[in-house]
């Protein structure tokens, strides 16, 4: 069986770029705070929670390391010969960061919405 690959300092990174603490993406995920911790000291490889980790953290950790543009202005951004890379990083992950709120919130809101006409309905 092939090695994991050393992904504990891509994971440290990128939830520090985000403001988060170990145990707000422990809380995203759905795991304890001593498995994050496990997972960025590269103890343990986040195999069962590795594309939700992807995807809250706004990188890949397959294949090549750091972030693949998954859009015109990600790959633009990313791109920028002006920009140093943390500040490039930065941009595209708080923007991925920012995207996934603004989604869950319509979500949440158009939840709220259909429960409500139900009552409506029911009542």
């Amino acid at each position: 069986m092939p090695a994991r690959p050393k992904v504990g300092a891509q994971i440290r990174r990128a939830r520090q770029l985000l403001d988060m603490r170990q145990q707000d993406l422990a809380d995203k995920l759905g795991v304890s705070r001593n498995t994050v911790d496990s997972w960025e000291h590269d103890r343990s490889y986040p195999q069962r929670k590795l594309a939700r980790l992807e995807q809250v953290l706004g990188i890949t950790l397959e294949g090549e390391p750091g972030l693949v543009p998954r859009n015109e202005w990600e790959q633009a951004t990313l791109a920028d010969p002006d920009l140093p890379d943390e500040i490039k990083r930065a941009f595209v992950i708080e923007w991925r960061a920012a995207r996934a709120a603004y989604k869950t919130q319509v979500a949440q809101e158009r939840e709220s919405a259909r429960s409500e006409a139900r009552r409506q309905a029911a009542g």
